[in-house]
């Protein structure tokens, strides 16, 4: 209902986030304020999926992808790592190992550090089902590289996670 509500509160968005903010309302972080029909899109896909909606889940994903501007890395990673997630579902291995790759890019550069550790792990999966044993490898060895801190710093939160998902060979 709060998503609604803001729906209904914002400007219309002419395809990429509100330009002028609804009357009366102040706003401190104008690149956070653009994201947030997209946000919203994209949280309704994850509730869609968390009901079992695959078709509303990639469908509010897609809609999330096209209102988030072309900066805000997280809204369109995690946008298409939900319509990853229901493309998986669907059996689309390929359009899943597509939408996760994308993804993890974005939340790279977005610092969300244990989210690309999970893509990484969907990934090597999604690649063990397509019988791809050397790409698991190199998506694991991928993972693994970029976790590697440097000599003496503190391992990278969620690094232990991808060690129990390496195959054995």
């Amino acid at each position: 209902p709060r998503w609604d509500d803001a729906d209904t509160r914002l400007p219309p968005t002419g395809g990429r986030g509100p330009d002028p903010p609804p009357g009366g309302a102040s706003v401190v972080a104008a690149a956070r304020y653009r994201s947030v029909p997209a946000s919203i899109e994209m949280y309704r896909a994850a509730l869609a999926l968390a009901a079992g909606d695959l078709a509303t889940t990639v469908a509010r994903a897609r809609e999330a992808l096209l209102l988030a501007p072309p900066d805000d890395d997280l809204v369109q990673a995690a946008a298409g790592a939900l319509a990853g997630l229901a493309s998986w579902a669907t059996g689309d291995i390929a359009d899943a190992v597509s939408a996760h790759t994308k993804s993890v890019v974005g939340l790279r550069r977005a610092g969300h550090i244990a989210d690309v550790f999970g893509l990484y792990i969907a990934l090597g999966d999604l690649r063990r089902t397509q019988g791809r044993l050397s790409d698991v490898l190199r998506t694991f060895h991928d993972a693994l590289e970029f976790a590697a801190p440097d000599p003496g710093d503190t391992p990278v939160r969620g690094t232990a996670d991808m060690l129990p998902a390496l195959p054995a060979f």
